[in-house]
């Protein structure tokens, strides 16, 4: 477990406590915050494109940015 550590060691310390607690983070709980803002504008965004563009037209960019993305990884 590279990136929570803390988390982690607090799931296997102890079981008696309330399971919700073993996972209280400060660090988990901001990049989980930042994934479902980046998800919200994302969305936003797909969903605007998509009215411009059409379905068609924004699946294929969608499409072709995915595959060259795979290509340069």
């Amino acid at each position: 477990m590279k990136f929570f550590p803390m988390v982690y060691e607090n799931e296997k310390e102890d079981w008696s406590m309330n399971q919700y607690y073993k996972f209280v983070s400060q660090t988990l709980t901001v990049s989980m915050s930042y994934l479902y803002l980046v998800a919200l504008i994302s969305s936003i965004v797909a969903s605007t494109v998509t009215k411009k563009l059409g379905v068609k037209l924004s699946m294929l960019f969608g499409s072709i940015q995915f595959r060259a993305r795979k290509n340069v990884q």
